[in-house]
C-alpha cells in the first residue's frame, strides 16, 4: 500500500466497502468488503433505501411483455463483437 500512496500520509491496508466505508472487528458484520489501500475513516453505515417503485415500472414503460420483448432480443443496435475467431481481421465490428 505505501508504494500506491499519492498523498501526505501512508496508505493502509483494510477492508472496505465499494463505498469506501471501512470494516470494523468486533462491529461490523459479513458483508461485500474487500482488501484495499486506502485512508479512509468513515464507517461502515446501512446500505441506501432504493425506492420502493421506480418510475418505469409505474409509467407503464416496464411491463411484463416490454420485458419479454427485450429478452427474445437476438440482435440490438450500436453492438460490437467482441469475440474475433479470426485474428487477421478487424477484431471490431459495429
Amino acid at each position: 500500500c505505501a508504494a500506491n500512496d499519492g498523498g501526505d500520509s501512508p496508505l493502509k491496508l483494510q477492508c472496505a466497502s465499494q463505498r469506501g466505508q471501512v470494516w470494523r472487528e468486533g462491529f461490523d458484520s459479513h458483508g461485500d468488503y474487500n482488501p484495499t489501500c486506502t485512508n479512509s475513516t468513515e464507517n461502515i453505515t446501512a446500505d441506501p433505501v432504493m425506492p420502493a417503485l421506480y418510475p418505469r415500472l409505474t409509467d407503464g414503460t416496464c411491463t411484463n411483455a416490454s420485458f419479454a420483448d427485450f429478452l427474445n432480443k437476438t440482435s440490438y443496435p450500436n453492438r460490437f463483437e467482441l469475440f474475433n475467431p479470426n485474428p487477421s481481421t478487424q477484431a471490431l465490428q459495429p
